[in-house]
């Protein structure tokens, strides 16, 4: 045998494909494609997300999704020319119904308000939706009913801290019916999705490919399930999971995602009529589910404010976005959760005023429906983006100084009341009040404070230890151990950066200020910047939001004696938790008395906050010992 002798090249080689032949995946990654169907070579051995498909076959899946991006272009074309004559008929959601049938519309899906949602009608959006119906269908295969219940179990815990407002009974009664079990036993599936994209996350072993997949079913079914399903429930759930992906996106860090779902969530309730008395829903059959479409305003409502509270100081474009549902609802405060499932209706709808328009004037009592969870949660998101607001006017209207003084007072006041009319925790003792939902409610009202008297701060004494105190208590909460909660409010990175700058402008004061009865003392202070410090760095790992504020403080010594301005590669205590053990270990430690009955001696302003005796917003147990007073 000869040295010459080459063995035959492949016969892929010999004969090339002809130009426009390969599959679309090797031509999109320039890959040297053999041709072979139904999948090429390289497709087999590298799946790539897309199929192995080739123009000249069958209708691909690539060309029925460009056809449909054709057609929806063309339907954008005809909104926005409404002059010339359409392609197709469109759904008029605002039309009157007639005598004869008295059917409503949401979102331009009709429904009869004497009875279940119907059926789609021609005009509907599923009619266009309907050209689309020779896509090709993938079948989705939901996880097994333990990995469901699973995620149940982790999900549920923390439903209440992402905006969860339907009855968790109920919801996990229907979530483990199985999948063959007639559809509209079951939550719609953008629903299921959502809540199993959240179970994951609050798992012990977060699953990152499984979190993808979750996430694209959601979206997917978010955009589908109201305009072609029949669910009864299909507006409820569409709100529902439009909160929850909200709520994921927030946590990821990606705000205008969260602003999208928010608004969407928002519009599907002003469109429902949940904001006012005429309801185009069917009656509510029980008082759980009228204690669901309250519930389901006020998620909502709390939901845009706390977004535009976290859009405003980086992305303030996105805040009149969130601007929809207004105080001038006429939706009664929600009660408790266990109060629904007693057969207690919420109280009547309000024809001539609004319960949170009351509330921010005043003329409503300060604990008017304190003993809801979701209530102080309302109550501390409107005042704070309402002082904050008024702060960020503060700034470039200066001609208008007599009318934010008047609007600096009645906040004041209205932050003052709330903050003494906080309930003891024994008074929330319902199954959606957690540590961190607690924790979230104080901080926005002690958060409130602090911009509030940072106003006036440098010229008056009294304002500057009322914001110092407002900052302390943020920084330690009584009866709530920070460091484990395996989730906070992404909004919690903004309170404790507020707290902390605040009180570090107070340390820089206070170098060149003689000690002054009754305020807290420096090192007190850098002890609690110090917390501060450790609550960031502990919740940063997985709260992008939080991790953000905690890169602001990159180079700073977690020492309670170290400078606010220091950048030493001084060696920090191995972990967060070491820093908090030596902090209460310290001689100075910082304890808190528990909160006296006694009012404020001037309601209505700073001197509430300044005669306190106490800075702590939560509720220590009646045994729990805390001792030094501040």
């Amino acid at each position: 045998m000869t040295s010459s002798t080459k063995p035959p090249r492949p016969s892929s080689s010999i004969h090339p494909l002809k130009r426009g032949a390969a599959c679309l995946n090797c031509r999109h990654f320039k890959i040297k494609c053999d041709g072979k169907r139904p999948h090429c070579t390289p497709c087999l051995s590298h799946p790539k997300e897309d199929e192995c498909e080739y123009q000249d076959g069958p209708r691909s899946r690539t060309k029925a999704l460009e056809d449909k991006i054709a057609a929806l272009e063309a339907h954008i074309f005809e909104l926005e020319n409404p002059n010339q004559e359409p392609a197709m008929q469109l759904s008029e959601p605002y039309s009157q119904p007639s005598p004869t049938s008295p059917t409503g519309s949401v979102l331009g899906v009709p429904f009869s308000p004497t009875s279940e949602l119907s059926q789609p009608s021609p005009l509907s959006a599923s009619s266009f939706l309907a050209r689309f119906e020779d896509i090709p269908k993938y079948v989705e295969e939901e996880p097994s009913v333990d990995v469901i219940q699973s995620l149940l179990d982790f999900f549920l815990p923390h439903a209440g801290e992402i905006g969860f407002f339907l009855n968790t009974n109920a919801f996990s009664r229907a979530v483990l019916q199985p999948p063959s079990t007639n559809s509209h036993a079951r939550p719609c599936p953008a629903l299921l999705y959502a809540v199993y994209l959240w179970g994951n996350f609050f798992s012990q072993f977060h699953d990152v490919a499984q979190e993808r997949t979750f996430e694209s079913r959601a979206l997917r079914h978010c955009a589908l399930d109201l305009a072609s399903s029949s669910h009864p429930d299909r507006v409820m759930h569409g709100i529902q999971a439009n909160v929850l992906l909200s709520h994921f996106y927030l946590k990821s860090g990606r705000l205008s995602e969260a602003v999208y779902f928010a608004t969407g969530a928002a519009t599907l309730v002003t469109s429902a009529g949940l904001h006012s008395h005429t309801s185009k829903l069917p009656s509510a059959r029980t008082s759980i589910e009228a204690g669901e479409r309250v519930d389901a305003f006020w998620t909502v409502f709390s939901l845009t404010r706390v977004l535009a509270i976290v859009a405003r100081p980086t992305m303030p474009s996105l805040c009149p976005m969130l601007e929809i549902l207004g105080c001038d609802a006429e939706v009664p405060w929600p009660l408790p959760s266990n109060l629904y499932q007693k057969g207690i209706y919420p109280d009547s709808f309000h024809s001539q005023s609004s319960v949170a328009a009351a509330f921010m004037q005043g003329v409503e009592p300060a604990d008017a429906g304190n003993e809801s969870i979701l209530v102080l949660e309302v109550k501390a998101s409107l005042v704070l983006n309402e002082v904050s607001s008024l702060v960020n006017r503060w700034e470039y209207e200066d001609g208008q100084a007599e009318v934010l003084l008047s609007s600096h007072q009645r906040l004041s006041h209205v932050v003052t009341n709330l903050r003494s009319a906080m309930p003891r925790l024994h008074q929330l003792s319902t199954s959606d009040v957690t540590p961190a939902r607690l924790l979230a409610v104080g901080s926005m009202i002690e958060a409130a404070g602090v911009t509030l008297f940072r106003v006036f701060a440098p010229s008056d004494q009294a304002y500057r230890t009322a914001c110092a105190k407002a900052a302390a208590s943020i920084l330690n909460p009584a009866g709530i151990d920070v460091t484990k909660q395996s989730y906070v409010s992404p909004i919690m990175g903004l309170l404790w950066s507020t707290a902390i700058d605040a009180l570090e402008q107070e340390c820089e004061r206070l170098k060149f200020a003689s000690p002054v009865a009754g305020h807290l003392s420096e090192l007190s202070l850098r002890q609690y910047i110090a917390r501060g410090l450790v609550f960031l760095r502990h919740h940063a790992a997985r709260n992008p939001i939080v991790r953000q504020f905690s890169e602001q403080y990159n180079h700073r010594d977690l020492s309670p004696h170290s400078s606010p301005n220091s950048r030493t590669s001084h060696s920090f205590p191995s972990t967060p938790i070491e820093t908090l053990q030596s902090l209460s270990a310290s001689p100075h430690g910082i304890y808190l008395h528990q909160r006296s009955s006694s009012p404020a001696s001037s309601v209505g302003d700073y001197q509430g906050y300044q005669n306190a005796n106490t800075v702590s917003f939560m509720w220590p147990s009646q045994n729990s010992g805390l001792g030094l007073s501040l």
